[in-house]
């Protein structure tokens, strides 16, 4: 089997909205498109992160990282991830950015989809399989090289992307990780943010046209005609 970089800096640096550490969707909403915002969590509770992020597509099709939370557990101190407080800052969140459901990558999480259900929000896992976790990876990547995606200026999210590995594997499959003791959290919830934010295309909000003179004498007339067969007086 051969081992090779996923992803070269020379494809991720170009994607990097620099300067950007995070996105407010009202400045968003400035730009005379309606966007559809999705967000996407990678759960862990014991000794991994929590990791959650907002994306949304433009209307040239580039998808774009919105936010990025992480959530650490205190290793050293013994102290877990708690479900609960995190699931209220991720519902607040949703609230804010106007989100009804989020996805996961993955699909075992009974518990944790009765307690976002209680929160006002749902939760769809997707589990990443051999089959579907090079395939998605792939997107992702196909997304870096057209440049067709932008991700936030934070050091987590490229620190992970350089790192990811991609093997051969002897049935002819392909593997995409990260050495240990590495993690590919965020990448995963980047590589779901972007695999379902490609199928939200924004419409354009339509202005509405300012009120002219003649516009307003047109209105008048119609006012005067309606009168007239009314009864109410001459034209």
């Amino acid at each position: 089997t051969s081992v090779s970089g996923f992803l070269s800096p020379d494809l991720i640096q170009p994607c990097i909205d620099k300067g950007i550490k995070e996105r407010k969707r009202e400045d968003l909403v400035k730009k005379g498109f309606r966007h559809h915002f999705i967000s996407v969590m990678d759960p862990a509770f014991r000794h991994d992160d929590f990791v959650y992020g907002i994306f949304h597509k433009e209307e040239d099709g580039t998808v774009v990282q919105d936010l990025l939370r992480v959530w650490s557990p205190n290793k050293k101190a013994g102290i877990k991830l708690n479900p609960n407080e995190i699931l209220d800052e991720i519902s607040n969140l949703n609230k804010q950015w106007n989100i009804q459901v989020s996805y996961s990558d993955q699909a075992q999480l009974e518990s944790l989809q009765q307690l976002a259900l209680i929160k006002g929000f749902s939760i769809i896992g997707n589990d990443f399989t051999k089959k579907s976790k090079p395939k998605m990876y792939g997107s992702l990547k196909h997304l870096f090289r057209t440049k067709k995606i932008k991700i936030l200026d934070d050091l987590r999210v490229y620190q992970q992307l350089v790192r990811l590995q991609q093997k051969n594997t002897p049935n002819g499959g392909t593997q995409i990780f990260v050495p240990a003791p590495g993690h590919d959290d965020i990448c995963s919830v980047l590589a779901l943010g972007a695999e379902c934010a490609i199928q939200l295309t924004p419409t354009k909000i339509m202005e509405v046209p300012k009120e002219t003179d003649w516009d307003k004498c047109i209105i008048d007339m119609k006012r005067k005609r309606r009168l007239v067969e009314a009864g109410w007086g001459s034209f």
